[in-house]
């Protein structure tokens, strides 16, 4: 798994496998690649953001077109990999469906997202200071809240 906004959707991807075997088709799945903000933010990784929209697209058309798929089923769960995969079914040309793959569920402590952006301003404002306190996150992390706050605001 390379991002958690994404973790889910191979699930989705063996059961559309099934129903289109199940309907006299031969189901394919194949993944193609993506990344995540959250975790490149703030780094050089940020500058292949935008860029992963079209090698998604790419990929999606390179494969599909070059085993000849009669038609495609592209799943898809972010802001890279969603436009990523229309534009490369838009290229294609052929019968194909997207599905949008759904969001991921909320971080432990976090109802919304709303909460978390609250967060991060309070903690921006010495608002608040002390978001960290579990064993865990403090050994494994050195206490760095804004890797915790980046974390959950793009979970």
């Amino acid at each position: 798994m390379v991002t958690p906004c994404n973790m889910h959707i191979n699930k989705l991807a063996e059961e559309v496998e099934k129903g289109v075997t199940s309907a006299g088709g031969k189901g394919v799945v194949f993944n193609t690649i993506t990344i995540s903000d959250g975790i490149s933010m703030g780094s050089e990784g940020m500058k292949y953001s935008l860029v992963s929209r079209e090698v998604i697209a790419d990929s999606i058309e390179t494969v599909v077109g070059c085993q000849g798929f009669d038609g495609v089923v592209a799943i898809g769960g972010c802001d890279k990999n969603m436009p990523g995969c229309i534009i490369g079914l838009a290229r294609l040309n052929r019968p194909s469906i997207f599905i949008y793959g759904g969001t991921i569920q909320p971080g432990k402590g976090h109802t919304d997202i709303v909460s978390v952006f609250e967060a991060v301003g309070k903690f921006a404002n010495n608002t608040i200071n002390d978001l960290i306190t579990t064993p865990w996150l403090t050994e494994r992390h050195g206490y760095d809240p804004t890797w915790l706050l980046w974390w959950h605001v793009y979970c």
